[in-house]
């Protein structure tokens, strides 16, 4: 039998500079792990009705996944808090330079997609641009050089 680590551990004092900020707030990080497996993908939180799993690497703020826990009372709602925390976390943490995330608007359900268009649009907003890394399409929110 293997033993997965736990990954309930807290430690508020160590870890990424995201996760001391998203702890001084009174909200605890886990392990991220790629769909169940072993291989951590980063860190994640539960905040409200969603769930975020990030990565810190390089000053930069990989936006892994965000999954809806429970039916949301409104999408807008949702995606408003969501980039509220992330707004948060740019301007807070001083370590962070940029957010990035990967752009996915054809996949999921129907409430998925408009979840992910407005959410591009809000951060489109707020400064974000899409950039090419990798081949892949990411919307990126640089806050600092």
């Amino acid at each position: 039998m293997t033993t997965r680590m736990d990954d309930t551990i807290r430690s508020p004092a160590g870890g990424d500079p995201v996760r001391r900020y998203l702890a001084a707030r009174g909200l605890d990080t886990r392990l991220a792990h790629f769909e169940g497996s072993e291989f951590v993908l980063g860190r994640r939180v539960e905040w409200g009705e969603l769930e975020l799993s990030y990565r810190f690497q390089d000053g930069v703020v990989f936006i892994c996944s965000v999954e809806s826990l429970r039916p949301p009372e409104g999408i807008g709602g949702a995606v408003k808090r969501l980039v509220e925390l992330l707004l948060d976390i740019a301007h807070e943490v001083p370590e962070v330079k940029e957010i990035r995330g990967l752009v996915t608007d054809d996949a999921g359900d129907r409430e998925q997609r408009i979840a992910r268009v407005r959410l591009k649009q809000v951060l489109m907003a707020e400064g974000a641009i899409e950039v090419e890394y990798d081949g892949a399409r990411w919307l990126s929110l640089k806050v600092r050089s």
